[in-house]
């Protein structure tokens, strides 16, 4: 071994360190494990100098005989050669630098002696030919050609190679050399061309070209096809040529099934636009076979993922590059095609056979097909023609739901397991088993939420009323069972949605794409429970305790949500709760956002009192916070009420918006004759102030409100014609309301079920039902129009409603440009829709905007989500049950000599038997001011109910204190004047001054 270094001679070391002395033994060793990591150190360097050296020489010599051979290629080139010489270039090809020039010379003699090298023995040129193949492919992707083109041309064509090979040999070369160039990127180069294609010519070399394989009776050639278009770059020419090479395809009466079986084989992980438009543009006319049905719907399930695959593109065009662009159009385009009317109808067709054949996995393809076209929010599915006909025959809502419940899971040592049940026991599900039950159950809700919300009461409940029976997928007791089950899943998704313990396993199965899934399952469901639940409430199908779920158990004591205050973690969204975000603002636990989710979007499966409960004690804990616990302690608000201009004077007083309602108010009411009346308002005088404030506010002689058929009451909207700041007034009507609900008082006026709807965060999931109470004769209108088979240009309908301003027909358009869209067949679900939602929303925006920021000003309006529409009207109201005069004198008190054994009180309380429920309620309101019973019971009354002795005897009437709810009671000498003195008193209606 030799080192460069100028030293050939290895000289002794020297030892500088002077004297020698004694090393310990510890130095000697280290001394010792020194000098070998030297040596092998030294060792190492010798290795390493040896690769080096043989890869530097290696590199020269390659290259040394590498320039010999380009030399000699160069000289045979221009000698000329024979068919021995063009073997000993061919055989040198690959030896040599990446030369087109060279490819393209010796190619050009190949080509002259094309005769000679076909003629040949020799078994190798089949080989050298394959590669000269292999090249001439390659460089076409680079740069077109002529020889190139030429090369390819002729040693694939079996009709070039007939006159020197004869027709079998000429088969058999033709059919190695194009399989052999399928799976040398054949298809992508061909593709290429067709692209570049700038002259007729060029355009049918390409299609010559493309469609040359497909002669070829191998699966092959049509996998690397569709592998080619699978990878194919999208740009903007693409669908022109998809357009030219389908019709080529079609000359030569290709099946579409195999292209279908080809894609379904290589199961790619995503899948380009390119394949589903090109699909979608094959396939035009019926499929007879159904086995090629089943093959149709299996690729379906999975080309049309793209619809939804794409929508994490950027929305803003601006932004967007050429490609995103372009995969939105083709994505717009595929729409369209499934969009269509006779493609809506073949599918239909197909879902029919589905049926009768009983092929559940097919239907599954089928549902995910659905799924797919439901999420792509480019085509909402009131205007997607094959939802249409699919809410027009309800009957193929059951298959749907008997497909469900046959999908299941295989177990090892026990009976299969319904997928169904796993949810609901919130076993985790496998991702296969996601992406089938998943879909189908969102289809399922997206249908039945249709179906039901345009059902009348009468259809619901009466079995015989329809006399059709597509037009009612269940009877009212299937129903009921299925809406129990519904209820269960529903639940078991909010247990998915929030785990109670974070694992690596449903954390990493909850894709972005998996999350979406489930989301839209969780809103789909809570909509067609919340439905069914509506129109259970008006027309009773389903027992007391049917809506109630104990799969989740709710805390006695739970704390409610403020959003201006803290953060709810939204479902699914892998996301463990944090004590505070950036903004300082409290983050609510997984199990807290749970409830909060129930009490807002599911709030019927929880008992009615139980919610009400929180409300009450939220209220409490806020009352502490602005108020003193002293009732005759600061801070109060003090206001001056004339009798005759209740209204006005309560408007100019507390109808500011910046000012804290929440305080203690008092009320001094001064009468007709301008003096102040006598009490002190210890809250009675407020209480019954406010009763008779909402009944001058909703009063519909002022105009504010009106009433519906049911004499319901509503906001007008003509409004603006009865005062110019007529949302000034909406906004104080809204923060009276509101105050009334948080100080517990309870008025006897009754809102429409669809306005209550909005106050508790209902917008967008009012139904038909709603608008029967609202407009009778509009609702009759629009049944009707559901119903009508015949022709709708008869009708004479366009997107317009004509509303009445004070006997004035004003003219509305329900979407841009409606005057001029004809109601048909295919959109008149989208006029029902916007029929509704023009009533019920946009009709009355402005009024319902102000007068929910009325109560917004009192309290968060997240409490009042808790509550359904008739819960609502419960707290506002009271109950109307009778009143259990055994809980009132389980919870009453007494004072100044009485007690409950005293004969006055037993009397007492033998006379209040005795009355009817309208002498009850009197008696109620005439000691508390309420004229319902409290929602919790009596005992829920602070401060409880007290009787108490009062001077004189039959002479005197009963008297009360309503502020401290207070009765004081003579000791009467019998019953019959004790009823006519306590009658008199009840019924006299002595207005504030009751004490």
């Amino acid at each position: 071994m030799y080192y460069f270094e100028g030293n050939y001679r290895v000289t002794p070391e020297q030892n500088f360190a002077g004297a020698s002395r004694q090393s310990r033994k510890t130095e000697l060793i280290d001394r010792a494990q020194a000098e070998r990591r030297k040596r092998e150190e030294e060792r190492a360097r010798s290795r390493s100098a040896v690769v080096l050296q043989s890869l530097v020489r290696g590199f020269l010599a390659r290259r040394r005989i590498r320039n010999v051979l380009i030399e000699e290629f160069d000289r045979y080139r221009l000698e000329g050669v024979d068919t021995e010489d063009l073997a000993f270039l061919i055989r040198r090809i690959p030896f040599l630098e990446w030369s087109p020039a060279r490819l393209l010379s010796a190619s050009r003699m190949v080509l002259e002696h094309k005769e000679a090298v076909l003629a040949s023995e020799d078994p190798l040129w089949a080989w050298r030919l394959r590669m000269l193949l292999d090249h001439h492919l390659c460089l076409l992707q680079i740069d077109v050609q002529a020889v190139s083109k030429e090369f390819v041309d002729f040693f694939t064509d079996r009709v070039s190679l007939v006159p020197i090979l004869g027709e079998e040999r000429a088969s058999d070369f033709a059919k190695t050399a194009i399989s052999h160039a399928v799976g040398k990127n054949y298809f992508e180069t061909c593709l290429r061309l067709l692209r570049c294609s700038a002259n007729p010519i060029d355009l049918d070399y390409s299609l010559a070209m493309l469609s040359r394989p497909f002669h070829i009776d191998s699966s092959i050639v049509f996998d690397k096809f569709c592998q080619s278009l699978n990878h194919l770059e999208i740009d903007e020419n693409d669908k022109k040529v998809i357009i030219l090479l389908i019709a080529e395809l079609k000359k030569m009466n290709l099946r579409y099934i195999e292209f279908y079986k080809s894609i379904l084989r290589l199961d790619f992980n995503s899948y380009n636009p390119l394949l589903l438009w090109f699909v979608l543009n094959f396939d035009e006319e019926e499929i007879a076979e159904y086995d090629e049905v089943k093959t149709y719907f299996s690729l379906m399930a999975r080309l049309s993922k793209t619809l939804h695959d794409e929508l994490t593109l950027d929305t803003d065009w601006d932004s967007q590059d050429s490609e995103e662009r372009v995969v939105g159009v083709l994505i717009a385009e595929c729409l369209a095609l499934i969009n269509c009317k006779s493609k809506a109808l073949i599918w239909l067709s197909y879902l029919e056979r589905i049926i009768r054949s009983g092929d559940f996995e097919t239907l599954v393809d089928f549902g995910i097909c659905l799924h797919n076209l439901y999420l792509n929010e480019r085509l909402p599915v009131n205007r997607n023609l094959l939802f249409v006909e699919l809410y027009r025959n309800k009957s193929y809502i059951k298959y749907f739901w008997c497909c469900i419940a046959s999908l299941q899971r295989e177990g090892t040592f026990s009976d299969p397991i319904p997928l169904t049940n796993l949810i609901v026991r919130n076993i985790p599900l496998e991702k296969a088993e996601i992406e089938k039950i998943v879909p189908l159950l969102t289809i399922f809700a997206v249908l039945m939420k249709f179906s039901y919300s345009n059902m009348t009461e009468e259809e619901l409940m009466n079995d015989n009323l329809l006399g059709d029976k597509t037009d009612k997928p269940f009877q009212i007791q299937e129903l009921v069972a299925l809406s129990k089950t519904l209820v269960d899943i529903t639940m078991g998704v909010v247990l998915i949605a929030y785990p109670e313990t974070y694992s690596c396993t449903n954390m990493m199965s909850m894709t972005q794409n998996c999350q979406l899934f489930w989301s839209n399952l969780l809103k789909e469901l809570v909509n067609i429970i919340s439905l069914l639940h509506a129109k259970d409430a008006r027309k009773r199908f389903a027992g007391t305790n049917h809506w109630l779920s104990n799969q989740i158990k709710i805390a006695d004591h739970v704390q409610i949500f403020d959003s201006t205050k803290t953060i709810f973690v939204k479902p699914f969204s892998n996301r463990k709760g944090m004590a505070r975000n950036d903004d300082g603002l409290y983050v609510l636990s997984v199990q807290e956002s749970r409830t909060v989710f129930i009490l807002h979007y599911l709030p019927f499966t929880v008992p009615f009192l139980k919610r009400y409960s929180f409300l009450q004690a939220h209220f409490e804990a806020d009352k502490r916070q602005h108020r003193n616990e002293h009732i005759l302690q600061i801070p109060h608000r003090f206001v001056r009420i004339r009798r005759d201009y209740l209204y006005e004077d309560a408007f100019d007083n507390l109808s500011k918006h910046d000012e804290d309602i929440k305080i203690s108010v008092k009320i001094q009411m001064v009468n007709s004759y301008g003096l102040e009346e006598a009490g002190v308002d210890g809250g009675g005088v407020f209480r019954e102030f406010l009763t008779d404030l909402l009944k001058t506010a909703f009063d519909p002689t002022r105009g504010f409100f009106i009433y519906n058929n049911d004499n319901e009451l509503y906001p007008n909207p003509s409004a603006k014609l009865v005062s110019a700041r007529y949302t000034r007034h909406y906004h104080f009507i809204g923060r009276i309301l509101a105050k009334a609900i948080f100080e517990g008082v309870m008025s006897e006026i009754r809102l429409a079920e669809f306005f209550l709807a909005k106050l508790t965060g209902i917008t967008t999931n009012l139904h038909l039902s709603n608008l029967a109470s609202l407009d009778p004769e509009l609702y009759k209108n629009i049944v009707n129009l559901q119903k009508y088979k015949g022709d709708f240009s008869d009708l004479g309908l366009d997107f317009t409603i004509y509303t009445n301003e004070f006997g004035r027909s004003v003219c509305r358009e329900l979407k841009p440009n409606g005057s001029n869209i004809q109601v048909t067949a295919d959109n008149v679900s989208e006029y029902i829709d916007l029929i509704a939602k023009f009533k019920m929303h946009s009709e009355i925006l402005k009024q319902t905007e102000s007068f929910v920021e009325g109560i917004a000003s009192v309290f968060s309006l997240d409490c009042l989500k808790m509550f359904t529409p008739k819960e609502l009207q419960t707290i506002i109201s009271g109950d109307e049950a009778p009143i259990d005069i055994d809980d009132m004198r389980r919870n009453t008190v007494y004072a100044g000599g009485f007690s409950p054994d005293h004969p006055s009180v037993v009397m007492f309380w033998n006379v209040v038997d005795s009355f009817g429920t309208k002498e009850k309620s009197q008696l109620l309101k005439f000691i508390t001011s309420y004229s319902r019973p409290p929602l919790l019971g009596f005992k829920e009354l602070h401060p409880q109910i007290c009787i108490q002795r009062a001077d004189g005897e039959n002479e005197r009437f009963p008297t009360s204190s309503t502020c401290m709810h207070l009765l004081k009671l003579p000791a009467f000498s019998d019953e019959d004047i004790m009823r006519k003195k306590l009658l008199y008193a009840i019924k006299s209606g002595a207005g504030f001054e009751l004490s």
